[in-house]
């Protein structure tokens, strides 16, 4: 999913990743909260595929609970980042992806569809 942000789109992703894997309580939180999803999702899809897959692709952060998991994920990325000292461009881009996305269960590819009309 990072490579395929638009312009510099990818630095957000990057961002929260690094973020998430490099504090241990960011790291904590985020835990708490996809182990959390995935005990009210973890139906069995197709082999190999847990159902929470599924249900992450069919409806992304419109899920109550993938919605839920994504807030805590990006506000511990968020104190994360603070607690890091990293660059305030850097903080900008994820808190403005976090107030236009996040916190409006929303996901760029929302921007792309709001464009195409359906026949």
């Amino acid at each position: 999913m990072i490579d395929a942000q638009l312009g510099d789109g990818w630095i957000v992703p990057a961002a929260v990743v690094m973020a998430l894997t490099s504090d241990a309580r960011a790291g904590e939180a985020a835990m708490a909260a996809a182990e959390r999803y995935g005990r009210n999702h973890g139906r069995p899809g197709p082999p190999g595929v847990d159902g929470s897959v599924l249900r992450a692709a069919r409806f992304g952060p419109a899920d109550p609970t993938i919605s839920r998991a994504s807030k805590r994920c990006f506000e511990a990325a968020g104190a994360a980042l603070s607690r890091s000292g990293a660059p305030a461009p850097i903080r900008q881009a994820v808190a403005d992806f976090t107030e236009r996305y996040v916190l409006k269960d929303r996901c760029p590819a929302d921007d792309q569809l709001e464009g195409v009309s359906v026949s």
